[in-house]
């Protein structure tokens, strides 16, 4: 079985993260902390569903959250939460 690694994921993570700010709130954001959970193996070409939201915000800050599941929706495989933040605007 070949396996998706972990960086790939984290990369994938940080992009929807940040673009569901973006849509969200619609404000550009870094990433300040990104927290990913790998609960289960991903084997590649496995088709899986995405699922994020913005869970808080408090100024220029955001707490946003994501999840993976496998096809059928019921076991999550991945999780992450991240916290970014807004350029300053001086």
């Amino acid at each position: 079985m070949v396996l998706q690694t972990g960086g790939a994921i984290a990369t994938v993570f940080d992009n929807v993260l940040g673009y569901q700010v973006i849509r969200a709130i619609g404000l550009n954001q870094s990433t300040l902390q990104l927290n990913v959970s790998y609960r289960k193996f991903i084997p590649l070409c496995t088709t899986v569903r995405m699922t994020c939201q913005v869970d808080r915000q408090e100024g220029r800050k955001s707490w946003v959250s994501a999840k993976v599941r496998g096809d059928d929706c019921h076991a999550m495989m991945l999780c992450a939460e991240a916290n970014v933040k807004s350029p300053s605007m001086r």
